[in-house]
């Protein structure tokens, strides 16, 4: 795995945690706080520059 690759991998688990944090529905639940961020950057790739590159938070 390239380094740019596990840089941006930890910027999606980094997002995961804040959003487990900030939303009661996700329960501290990092696996329904994945699938969100998932389905956001889907919906909306514009919100962060290597999502509109096509490096989409990982489903599992």
């Amino acid at each position: 795995m390239s380094e740019c690759k596990r840089v941006i991998a930890h910027l999606n688990d980094i997002l995961e945690k804040w959003a487990a944090r900030k939303y009661r529905r996700f329960k501290r639940s990092r696996a329904k706080a994945r699938e969100w961020l998932r389905r956001m950057a889907e919906r909306a790739p514009e919100m962060l520059y290597h999502w509109t590159l096509g490096v989409l938070p990982s489903a599992g």
